[in-house]
């Protein structure tokens, strides 16, 4: 009979361990699986929609090089960008091309709206917010003529970088290959 209640209780112990302790898995794009708490994690979503690429496919040499922190390239089917975090705007480019918002969680995140777009000088862009200003996830934050600025001559890929990658065990990349706004699109994992 000690027995019995003996391995009664081990098994009801063991179970509330495995359950206090227990780590989900999240599938990375190149196939591995990695365990992580889901407590500390931080999910931007897609600012833009359009199809996601490769970094090797990206036509910017820091970019693709990832000097500037971990990254998703997108190549983008609308002229709209949104925001992929709560937070504030910590810098709004001149030219409009550009944008960082640090998230509520400290997350430093990158817009960058298509490549060499900066020699427009603005042109075919347009802000819908300013420097300093606190935004949430999926308001407006530019617009800008898409279809222009391919006439012009200039690619449209667009590069979402996590400025502050070192603050972070990992980051991940969405799976999906089409991305809408708000999808999850890069995941960091603390």
């Amino acid at each position: 009979m000690h027995i019995i209640i003996a391995v009664a209780i081990a098994m009801v112990v063991g179970f509330v361990v495995s359950f206090i302790t227990h780590k989900d898995e999240i599938k990375t794009n190149d196939d591995s699986n990695i365990t992580r708490n889901t407590t500390n994690k931080n999910i931007i979503s897609s600012p833009l929609k359009g199809k996601t690429m490769s970094l090797s496919k990206v036509n910017d040499g820091t970019f693709k090089s990832g000097v500037m922190g971990k990254e998703c390239a997108i190549y983008l089917e609308e002229g709209t960008v949104k925001s992929p975090v709560s937070g504030v705007v910590k810098a709004l480019f001149p030219t409009n091309h550009a944008i960082i918002i640090e998230s509520d969680d400290g997350v430093e995140v990158l817009i960058h709206i298509g490549i060499d777009t900066v020699k427009l000088d603005g042109k075919h862009f347009k802000a819908h917010i300013k420097q300093d200003q606190r935004v949430e996830t999926g308001q407006l934050l530019v617009e800008f003529d898409l279809i222009a600025i391919v006439e012009a001559g200039y690619d449209p890929t667009t590069s979402i970088i996590i400025t502050n990658t070192q603050d972070f065990i990992d980051i991940f990349n969405t799976e999906e290959n089409n991305v809408h706004y708000g999808s999850d699109l890069l995941i960091g994992v603390k």
